[in-house]
């Protein structure tokens, strides 16, 4: 599918999925599959992101690689704290520290509230949404499955889904009912 774009504006890619990618192997796939998509879309680009571990850091670094400006949603003040790893936070602090744009949200409630709006927030700032995402329902508010029926239901965005589970296989969801 082709992307176009208004001419005064930069095509805009929103980020939702998994904090988790698997093994190396795993990874490689969706890497893979994330250079096909941002291919496809029109530049100049504007990845929006909430630098999250796993798919959000992957996916921003790939649109990097293609030129984009970051566009940074913070779900709140002191996101840096519910990083696992060590590498995973200072992936996020190098990133962050890239970003054309950063906004830090309010904090709403609970730190999955917090996800959720942030979630939200990416997909309303979108034109287009990838989601690293195996299809499964979310484990928690603001989840992957969440936001992907968030962009298709309310916002109509298309999707480009990569399915970590299906070796990075790529489709894009419009108005298909989701798995």
């Amino acid at each position: 599918m082709a992307y176009t774009q208004r001419q005064d504006l930069m095509t805009r890619v929103g980020i939702t999925g998994h904090q988790n990618l698997g093994g190396d192997s795993r990874q490689q796939h969706v890497k893979r599959a994330l250079q096909h998509v941002v291919s496809d879309f029109p530049i100049p680009l504007v990845a929006v992101t909430s630098l999250a571990a796993g798919a959000d850091q992957v996916f921003t670094r790939v649109m990097l690689n293609h030129g984009a400006e970051i566009d940074a949603v913070i779900p709140f003040e002191g996101y840096e704290r519910v990083f696992a790893t060590k590498s995973s936070r200072d992936e996020y602090v190098s990133l962050l520290a890239l970003a054309s744009t950063v906004t830090i949200l309010p904090r709403v409630g609970s730190d999955e509230e917090c996800f959720f709006e942030a979630g939200k927030t990416v997909v309303s700032r979108s034109d287009v949404l990838v989601a690293i995402w195996n299809g499964k329902p979310a484990r928690g508010l603001g989840g992957t499955a969440d936001i992907v029926k968030f962009a298709r239901d309310t916002k109509h965005l298309d999707i480009k889904w990569i399915n970590p589970d299906a070796d990075g296989k790529i489709e894009t969801i419009s108005a298909r009912v989701l798995p």
